[in-house]
């Protein structure tokens, strides 16, 4: 049906950065910190199925966008 979507959730332990670059079109840019290897991985799985990472579409406030903080260390 056309009217049907997919949503994958869940914590996949990658960073798609704070800025879009490469991958405007399934990134909004709005995401957290700098981009790794896991995130890359992300990106280009979305980019191969057509899906777009929802939650970078969204601002948030700096306390919902990191999953772990330990002193200065914030991830």
């Amino acid at each position: 049906m056309q009217n049907e979507g997919l949503l994958i959730g869940g914590d996949f332990n990658g960073h798609i950065g704070s800025r879009g670059e490469g991958y405007e079109m399934v990134n909004g840019g709005l995401g957290h910190g700098v981009r790794n290897s896991g995130g890359v991985s992300i990106l280009d799985f979305a980019v191969a199925y057509d899906l777009s990472i929802a939650n970078s579409y969204f601002r948030k406030r700096e306390e919902h966008l990191i999953m772990f903080k330990s002193g200065s260390a914030r991830m």
